[in-house]
Parts: structure tokens; sequence; C-alpha cells
């Protein structure tokens, strides 16, 4: 408008944009900088705020109040540094704003004074509040749009997180089972999973590994180095040995959680390899160390994608033994802080029943539990393979598998011993007989009795 009523005002407008642009250009940078250092100096924050909630009792009993304070100092100083980085930059960005207004309302005046025989009062008014219109709205523009995308960083991080972040593929291996003679599907139809065993594959065992070797990283020496092992259907197998002998690193090639170098793993004779990643895992199941506890019902921890009725939800809370403290409905907080460590386990226990899987790894599923939680869990372990599920056991305490039907002992990732724990007991020099006598007298006797108790069973 006022350029239609006076066209010499067009020829003031190009300077301040072209500064504000060149302004923004330099400032955005700097300020979305400055937002990450913020996002990421308030983790920790957060992390000790959590910690010290959470385990609030440890902190008082042993006097460690006086320890987070500092820790909590340190990490407010380095984020108010941050902060007051930020603050300072998007400030600096402001005053060079409000200077450019103050720049475009002067070109405006001196462009009114030169021309003041041309123009009228009422002109020269509608030129100010127009130019103070423009400005204010380029400062606005510029500063807001600077911090917008300062505040987008959380969204860039959840978008490097979706698409830079290496992972596993869902669906790796899919092409070379599709492709497998004898296995091949019709399109449309789905790749079946290894738990559906065949009445006529009574000879072919559940699980082979077969010279399996595994390395975490390149350069590293061999986690595992050539194991072999055969688990029947309803068979009981526990793997035993010291600290880093390679016991959960067994599971982790079970899982695919790292390649292996050599070797396969077959279950119902289908190469676990060869299937989708996703589909090998399914079909088996495991309990581990540290129970993973989601936050709502107790039904929604044991069925969290609603695959399953509630009957059998119930069913599986009663094999587990924690029908008479926990319903279907019981709510459950953020990992389970309302449940003691041995019911957090059995409903990890039930999680795992309830899929009826054909096997099922217990990774030391019972080192953190007292000793009639872990009574408690070895029962519905031994009514689980007496129902047709096969045990892989990862043993921390040695009497929990003395009645088991194979020990499998490894030491710097190789196997030493294999064979029932009666038989290898009675060798005094090997591997798990020294194993059981570290244990200390007492304890000793009583897993070697339990072997000689499990023996005599069988035999009869």
């Amino acid at each position: 408008m006022v350029g239609t009523l006076w066209p010499y005002s067009l020829l003031m407008v190009p300077v301040p944009v072209f500064i504000y642009a060149i302004l923004f250009q330099f400032a955005r940078k700097s300020i979305r900088q400055f937002q990450q250092l913020d996002s990421v100096s308030r983790s920790p924050i957060q992390s000790l705020y959590s910690e010290a909630l959470s385990g609030i009792v440890s902190v008082r009993a042993f006097a460690s109040e006086q320890r987070y304070e500092a820790l909590l100092a340190t990490y407010l100083d380095v984020n108010s540094a941050a902060v007051l980085t930020f603050n300072t930059s998007s400030r600096w960005l402001g005053v060079r704003v409000e200077l450019l207004a103050a720049l475009a309302s002067g070109l405006v005046g001196l462009g009114c004074w030169l021309l003041r025989e041309e123009i009228s009062a009422g002109l020269v008014g509608l030129c100010f509040i127009w130019t103070t219109n423009l400005a204010t709205s380029l400062g606005f523009n510029c500063i807001f749009s600077s911090q917008a995308e300062a505040v987008f960083t959380s969204v860039e991080r959840m978008a490097e997180y979706a698409s830079d972040v290496p992972c596993e593929g869902a669906h790796q291996g899919l092409d070379t089972w599709q492709m497998s003679p004898g296995t091949r599907k019709e399109v449309g139809e789905g790749p079946m999973p290894p738990k559906a065993r065949k009445a006529d594959m009574t000879d072919v065992p559940l699980l082979i590994f077969e010279r399996v070797s595994l390395r975490y990283q390149p350069g590293l020496p061999l986690a595992l180095d050539s194991v072999s092992l055969r688990v029947a259907a309803s068979e009981r197998v526990a793997v035993v040995g010291r600290t880093g002998s390679g016991k959960s690193t067994l599971a982790a090639a079970l899982f695919r959680l790292c390649p292996l170098e050599t070797g396969s793993v077959l279950m119902n004779g289908i190469d676990l390899g060869s299937l989708p990643l996703d589909m090998a895992r399914k079909s088996i199941g495991i309990i581990t160390q540290d129970p993973v506890i989601f936050s709502g019902t107790a039904q929604y921890n044991l069925d969290p994608f609603n695959e399953f009725e509630e009957v059998d939800c119930a069913e599986a809370l009663s094999q587990a033994q924690l029908a008479d403290t926990v319903t279907l409905q019981s709510q459950i907080e953020q990992a389970g802080s309302n449940l003691s460590i041995g019911e957090r386990q059995l409903l990890c226990l039930a999680r795992a029943l309830l899929r009826k899987p054909e096997l099922l790894v217990c990774d030391e599923a019972t080192s953190s539990v007292d000793a009639a939680t872990d009574a408690r869990v070895q029962a519905c372990l031994r009514a689980a393979a007496s129902k047709g599920t096969a045990l892989l056991t990862i043993a921390h305490r040695l009497a929990t598998i003395a009645d088991y039907d194979k020990v499998l002992v490894l030491q710097a990732g190789k196997p030493l011993e294999l064979g029932s724990p009666a038989a290898l007991l009675q060798d005094p020099s090997s591997a798990f007989s020294l194993l059981v006598d570290s244990l200390g007298p007492h304890e000793a006797g009583s897993v070697r009795s339990a072997a000689k108790a499990a023996r005599s069973r069988l035999s009869l």
C-alpha cells in the first residue's frame, strides 16, 4: 500500500531484509548447538534424580547424601553454563534485531525528510507505522525461527536414532530362508517358524550347536571356540563355568546377538541363521538375570501384544506360583518397583511359560533371588520340562542343576566336558567336580547327593 502511494519507499526494504537474512544464518547454527549442549548436560541431572529416588534407602543407609549433593552441584554447574550461553546467544540476536528495526525506521525518516516537499504528513505517519510493523515481523521471525530450530534438536535426534544408528534387520535372513530347498513357500505365505516339530523328527535333536565360534569384535579373542552341543526335546541341559568362560555368550549366539565366526545353530533341523531375525527369536523363550518389567497391569506384562486369551494368562500366573499374590489386573509400577525381586523373576517366568516354547533359556535367572524363590523357580522349570519344554540353563548355583540330564563345562570359551552330573562327579579330577568342590564341603556334599538321587530315580 505504501509502495503504491510512494514508490520510493520500496528502495528502503531490501537493505534491512538482506541484513536480517545474514544475521539469521549466522546465529542459527550457534543457537542450535547451544541447545544441544543444554539437552546433553541435562541428561545426567535427570539420571541422578532417578537413581537417588529409586535408591533413597541405600543412599541413606551408606550415608552417601554428600556424595550425591556434590555430583548434583557439578552437573548443575555444567548445565547452567550451557543454559546461560544459550540465553546469551538468544539475547545477542534479539539486540541486533532491535538495532536493525531502529536502522529501518531511521532510513524511512531520512527518506521522508529528503522528500518532505513531495509527501504529506499522513503518508509519513503511514510509512513509519508500516516500517515498524515490518521490522517487528522480521525480528520475531528471525528470533523464533532460530529458537524453533534449536528446539527441533530433539526431533533431529529421534530421526537420527530411527534412520542413522545401525541396528539389526528384523527380516535379516528372509531371502535365504525363502530360497532354501524344501522350505520355499508360495508367494503371499509367510515362512514357517522352526517351532512346529513334526512327528517324524523324533531322532532329530531339538537344538544343535555345530562347532560354533564367536568373537564380539574383530581383533578380540574368541568368546566361543568350536562349541558343539545337542539338546533333545524335553531335555534339561546346564552350562557351567567360571566367570568369563563364555556361558552367556552361548545364549548370545543362540539369539543371534552377534554374528557367528564359524559353525551354525540349528533348531528342529533348521539353521537359525537363515531365518528372519524376529522369527528366530520368537521361537525360543528366555528368562534373563535382570527381569524386564513394564509399567502397567500384570496381564500387559505377560502379553504386551494381546496374543493370548485371559484364561491362558491366568494359567501362566498359576504355573509360576504367583496367582496368590498377583492378579491379571494388578498394577505393576515402572521396573516392577512394587514387587520383590523374586516376584519380578516369577512374573518373567510366567511370561515365558505363556508362550509354551519348545526351548527355554535361563541365563542365571535365579542368581539374585533368595533360596525360597529359587526353589519355586526350579519347581516351575521342572514342571515345564515334564510337559515337553527343553531347558538350556546357564547356571550360577550348581545345586539347582544337579538333577539335570547333561552338563556342559566351559573354560575360556572352549568346551571341557559334557555329560550327566552324576557321571562327571564320579571323576574327582573332572572340571565339574572341581567346580563343585570349590563350593565348600557342605554345599558340595549337597550337590553330589542330589546328583546321585537323580541318577537313582532314572535307573528305576
